[in-house]
């Protein structure tokens, strides 16, 4: 079971865990900001957030990220395809 299945009472969790785990993969296995560091770096920290909400630790809603982490993660969800309603 992936980490954020546990969440299944609260797709919008779910949805944003998820979100942040394909963020961080994708900057993994270069998919994403190849040629721009600070992008690339936001991209991997705002994963990162992405998947401790709804821990006692991590973020507790999206305003929580930076402005350059928000930009970061509205390009990657544009580039991807994501549905905005996360």
């Amino acid at each position: 079971m992936a980490y954020y299945e546990s969440y299944e009472d609260n797709p919008h969790l779910q949805k944003l865990i998820k979100l942040g785990r394909d963020m961080i993969q994708a900057c993994e296995y270069d998919n994403i900001f190849k040629e721009d560091d600070a992008k690339w770096n936001a991209c991997v920290t705002a994963g990162n957030k992405l998947t401790t909400v709804g821990t006692v630790w991590g973020i507790k809603e999206i305003d929580d990220l930076t402005k350059f982490e928000k930009e970061v993660v509205t390009e990657y969800m544009n580039e991807h395809r994501v549905q905005e309603n996360i």
